[in-house]
């Protein structure tokens, strides 16, 4: 399996960024390796993304959410 993706690691979840096409095909691989732990594999639904990248990002994105 070869997939372009971004790891989000937020402690209690890990977020896999992968393309929408894609997304299905890549949840019923990793499922194959799945085993005796405490994992749910799901594509992500209603989830989006959205990325804001550059020096005026987070001025941009701090008035529309509370980031601490």
């Amino acid at each position: 399996m070869l997939a372009d993706l971004h790891v989000f690691e937020s402690g209690d979840m890990t977020l896999l960024d992968v393309p929408g096409p894609e997304a299905e095909a890549i949840a019923e691989r990793l499922e194959q390796f799945h085993f005796a732990e405490q994992v749910e594999i799901a594509p992500p639904g209603a989830l989006g993304s959205l990325w804001l990248h550059g020096p005026g990002a987070a001025e941009l994105l701090t008035p529309l959410v509370h980031i601490t």
